[in-house]
């Protein structure tokens, strides 16, 4: 799994190897998948909560789900960011 921290770099402009950037443009993309999965998890398992007669935290969770969505936003654009400027120097050096 991909480290957070490391994908939080700008690679526009700079001048890294092919397989750099390629494995930039993969951390990225595992990432989105990551994030994508996990926020399809939390859906499924909150339709099936808030379904329960005996579940009481709805309102709670909701908001707390509200903000994960809302943190995870912002890294799913930065890491689409460096996976499309990773692609576009793979794709200029060919």
């Amino acid at each position: 799994m991909p480290n957070i921290a490391d994908l939080m770099i700008d690679i526009d402009g700079k001048k890294l190897s092919n397989d750099e950037y390629q494995a930039h443009a993969n951390n990225a993309s595992n990432g989105i998948d990551y994030i994508v999965c996990g926020m399809k998890s939390v859906a499924n398992l909150m339709f099936w909560a808030a379904a329960n007669e005996n579940y009481a935290d709805e309102k709670t969770d909701m908001q707390n789900i509200g903000f994960l969505i809302s943190a995870n936003m912002s890294f799913l654009e930065k890491m689409l960011e460096i996976e499309s400027c990773a692609n576009f120097n793979l794709d200029k050096a060919k």
